[in-house]
Order: C-alpha cells, then structure tokens, then sequence
C-alpha cells in the first residue's frame, strides 16, 4: 500500500506539530486551557489522510458517473482534545512532548467534529481509521521514515526527473504551491493564514 502523510509548510496542523515535539523542537504552544470541555483545550475531528484521499477517489468516481456533487463533512467522527493527542502522542513515541499553555486564540471554537452521514449517503465512504492511537502512529512512521518530509522527497524525485526543478531548491514545489494558493485565497478574497 502507498504510504501517504501530510505536509505543510509552515505546518499548522496539531498532530504534526505534537510529533515535532516529540522530536526535542520547542514546547508545543496549546491555544486555551479553560474552554468547556473535559479537559480544557479545544476538541477537534482528526482524519487520516488516507481516508481523505478515499473519499476525494470515490466522489470523483461519482462524478464521472453523472453526480452533480454537493458539500461533504468528512472525518473521524469523533473529537479529541488536544491534550488527548499529546497523550497519544506519547505513547506512540514513549517520549514525553513539552507544551505551554497560551491564551485562546481569537475565532476558536471549543469543539468541532464531522458528521459524516451525508458522505456516508452520498458516496459509500466512511472512515477507516477512527483510533486516535493508530492516527498518530501511522504519522510518526511516516516522519520517522522522511524527516526531510516532502521537501526530501520532492528533491530526489526532482533531480532524477527534471534537472529545472532539482535547481529551484527542495522546498521549489512547496512554494510554488504555497504561492498558488494564496493567489486563489486572495483572489477568493479570504485573508491568507497567519
């Protein structure tokens, strides 16, 4: 099976950044610790990658079949907090992963999770992996197996394929992309991320 993880430059996703604090980066800034909610943090719905490129496959091949598309929540179907991935995040690593405590952010929301049911209607898809566990642990192998993430990868794949972007440097594809999609966010008028 292929191995898929994700990448952002710079990342912002949380269990990604847990993992990197796994790795001795600096302490893990958690955004609230008084919200209403088990334990304080926020909670959110986790999805695997590998479950988003499955449902993107199946509603292209809905499409192809006639299917005029509409909105889709995919995810885990269930929340878990912040404070619930370091945990995990521990575990998988048996590392301890420092984090501080910071003021809310201004926008979030105590919980957010998917309700997949029209997905589920919609395109026969429901997620595969649902264990918070396995989620981090298929991550951390990944991160483990390319710690250069996908700049390292897109630099072997281009200095065998095209010597122009083997000269353009390892993160060429990332800023190109990156720079793409700030073009469609402003061009959308949405304000880019911080």
């Amino acid at each position: 099976m292929v191995q898929l993880a994700e990448g952002h430059h710079p990342e912002t996703h949380l269990i990604p950044l847990v993992l990197r604090g796994a790795l001795g980066s600096e302490p893990l800034k958690v955004f609230g610790g008084d919200y209403d909610t088990p334990d304080g943090t926020c909670t959110r719905d986790y999805i695997h990658v590998q479950d988003l490129a499955r449902a993107h496959v199946r509603a292209v091949e809905r499409l192809g079949k006639g299917w005029a598309g509409e909105p889709l929540n995919l995810g885990c179907g269930r929340e878990y907090s912040v404070l619930e991935v370091i945990r995990a995040a521990e575990r998988v690593t048996s590392l301890s992963i420092p984090y501080q405590v910071q003021p809310r952010r201004p926008g979030d929301v105590p919980r957010l999770v998917a309700d997949n049911h029209r997905a589920e209607a919609a395109l026969g898809w429901r997620p595969e992996w649902t264990d918070l566990e396995k989620m981090v642990g298929s991550a951390w192998k990944w991160m483990l197996a390319h710690p250069q993430g996908y700049q390292g990868l897109w630099s072997a794949i281009a200095s065998v394929s095209d010597p122009f972007r083997a000269s353009q440097g390892a993160d060429w594809p990332l800023r190109r992309v990156s720079a793409s999609c700030t073009a469609s966010r402003s061009r959308r008028g949405i304000p880019s991320s911080p």
